[in-house]
């Protein structure tokens, strides 16, 4: 995968190839807080829409009334990380009353934060689990696990080894 260019899509799970190709979607409560974050193919890329057929494809919040979504370009980038930050705080000069985030999940903030940001993440995910049960990062603390070059380490790490498996 291409860092930071190609994710993996949440309905799918097959890759969005561009961030042309990619959708960002979130719900907003009745009191303005928002959550559910997911990474899908934007409708015109979703390989679950059938020919012109009008349906929501990849787009899992599509009719529902709070939903919230933006193209996956307005995510990328110093763009993209403004678009997230202004989840948790816009700023003292826009709201000097600072009530606190609108972010009912900061769990699932923060995984999509890592995932638009995160040299190497999204490619990693998938091996986490298998990483944590076999020990591959042994006595790791909150930052270690997190830095790109660890990532890549992990993903070379089980890439190989399906490799091997085959």
């Amino acid at each position: 995968m291409k860092p930071l260019q190609e994710w993996i899509c949440d309905t799918c799970g097959q890759l969005i190839r561009s961030p042309e190709e990619g959708w960002v979607e979130w719900l907003r409560d009745d009191e303005m807080r928002v959550g559910d974050f997911r990474i899908c193919h934007q409708n015109a890329f979703s390989p679950l829409r059938k020919g012109d057929e009008i349906s929501p494809g990849c787009q899992q919040y599509a009719y529902d009334p709070n939903v919230q979504d933006l193209p996956m370009d307005s995510f990328v980038g110093p763009q993209g990380i403004v678009q997230m930050l202004s989840f948790v705080d816009i700023g003292e000069s826009l709201d000097a009353a600072y009530r606190g985030p609108r972010v009912r999940d900061f769990r699932n903030w923060a995984e999509t934060f890592r995932r638009l940001f995160l040299p190497n993440y999204e490619e990693a995910r998938p091996y986490f689990d298998a990483a944590y049960r076999e020990g591959f990062f042994g006595d790791t603390n909150e930052i270690f696990l997190y830095l790109p070059e660890n990532l890549r380490d992990m993903i070379e790490h089980y890439t190989s080894t399906e490799d091997e498996r085959k």
